[in-house]
């Protein structure tokens, strides 16, 4: 593959990822959740923090890149994005979405309580 032809690729799977992202299914009924938003700064190492306090330790090496992440019971939801300042540049250009558009995201891991890979979208 030509280095033209491996660029319209990445390309092609950055636009098209959304569209096929697993559409998760909504449970009947979840009771409220109360939502805490922490405005990191360093949401990696929040993120990886997070992880091994909750027994989640073989996230690690994905938290450790994280732009945001969130962090969940059936009661409540905790998610670190940065909402201010430099940490922004990083979850815009890591994930392509806005502080809004990361918030609802990871608001949704909550909602489904599902988890995905390092990219966004898969």
């Amino acid at each position: 593959m030509t280095h033209r032809g491996l660029c319209c690729a990445m390309l092609l799977v950055l636009l098209a990822g959304p569209a096929l992202a697993h559409e998760g299914e909504t449970p009947a009924y979840r009771p409220p959740l109360l939502l805490t938003v922490h405005d990191s700064q360093v949401p990696g190492v929040e993120c990886t923090a997070a992880a091994i306090k909750g027994g989640e330790a073989v996230m690690v090496p994905l938290t450790l890149l994280a732009s945001a992440c969130a962090t969940w019971t059936n009661e409540t939801c905790e998610i670190w994005a940065p909402q201010t300042g430099l940490a922004v540049l990083w979850g815009v250009a890591s994930s392509l979405m806005t502080p809004d558009m990361i918030l609802g995201h990871e608001a949704t891991h909550c909602w489904l309580h599902d988890f995905h890979g390092v990219l966004p979208w898969f």
